[in-house]
């Protein structure tokens, strides 16, 4: 794309760049920066904005994070803000007035697919520090939640610190390595930065662990908070009858009786021959409540092992029986013989 600098009222301060991206023929999914003049290291945030008209302006990204700097040994670069397949003629790239201004801006726009992920939901997870463990963090999610995302908040600003992530289902078992990551908090001047979201997959496991490398120091005070992200599922069905419709969920007995989406509208992927309505949730009334949650007792599985159990029990008192009445055969017989 093609830009060009704006310029503030006070003695030419650089201000912004507009972006000119009537060429692209396709929606931009993430724009991938590069810039000059931090020999010093830069931190930053920048605010995006997209128009047709170059009047009325939306922003599609509001205080992204630019990271270019050496902190603790390590190189730190974060210079890519996702957009998530907004298409505008023009882009107007602008900073906070007291921060410092992006130098000699090139940008770069990758296309965005056909498909566009739905906007994740996210969820803050509270941890506690283990005991005689330096820099080990546990968190118990609440319950098997299939997240892809991770998130993780240092408690000190101008942190570093490298770390492993492991998981587990249950408290009996061990922790298993999910990843390794690098976290930072980091301020310059008024402008302050966190490391991007952690990609892994989650599998339902209840219980995480940070597992933080003290070199350096660790976190120092505090005690990291990790937020958790997934796409939200999405129940797309025939509207039949009058409305309202009543939509209910929890009951571990209840198998599911979805179909296919191909099979219910066809041509609902592409959007060609269907524009499906949204349906708003109402006010949630609670049925039998948490109970519905735990799994009945499966009586059938019990009287089988019962059977079992007893079937058992009858064979070891006969076997007993047999084996008293073998032993003291011999006795008997010997006292018959000596009355005759």
């Amino acid at each position: 794309m093609h830009g060009q600098a704006k310029a503030g009222a006070a003695k030419g301060k650089l201000r912004g760049y507009l972006l000119d991206a009537s060429a692209l023929k396709h929606a931009v999914q993430a724009l991938r920066f590069d810039w000059q003049g931090d020999e010093g290291g830069f931190v930053g945030r920048i605010r995006i904005e997209g128009s047709d008209d170059l009047s009325a302006w939306s922003t599609v990204a509001d205080r992204a994070a630019l990271v270019r700097l050496s902190f603790g040994g390590h190189q730190l670069r974060q210079d890519r803000v996702e957009l998530r397949g907004v298409k505008f003629k023009y882009l107007r790239v602008s900073w906070p007035e007291n921060q410092r201004p992006v130098e000699a801006l090139t940008v770069i726009a990758e296309p965005a697919a056909e498909t566009v992920s739905s906007r994740r939901v996210w969820q803050n997870i509270t941890g506690v520090a283990i005991a005689a463990k330096a820099g080990e963090y546990s968190y118990d999610l609440g319950g098997p939640f299939p997240f892809d995302r991770l998130r993780i908040e240092l408690p000190q600003v101008n942190s570093l610190v490298q770390l492993e992530i492991l998981s587990r289902v249950k408290t009996s078992e061990d922790w298993h390595p999910a990843t390794k990551a690098t976290a930072y908090r980091l301020r310059d001047r008024d402008a302050e930065v966190t490391s991007p979201e952690i990609a892994l997959t989650s599998h339902g496991e209840r219980h995480w662990l940070l597992r933080i490398d003290q070199k350096g120091g660790g976190l120092g005070a505090g005690v990291p908070v990790i937020s958790i992200g997934w796409v939200p599922q999405k129940l797309v069905f025939a509207a039949r009858g009058a409305a309202p419709f009543k939509l209910t969920y929890g009951n571990v007995k209840v198998k599911s009786a979805a179909y296919s989406i191909d099979s219910l509208i066809p041509g609902y992927k592409t959007d060609a021959e269907f524009k499906v309505k949204a349906a708003p949730l109402g006010e949630q009334v609670t049925l039998a409540g948490p109970a519905r949650l735990n799994a009945p007792m499966d009586y059938k599985t019990w009287a089988l092992w019962g059977s079992l159990i007893l079937g058992v029990l009858v064979l070891g008192w006969m076997a007993y029986r047999l084996a008293r009445q073998v032993s003291n055969a011999p006795a008997d017989s010997q006292m018959t013989d000596k009355s005759k």
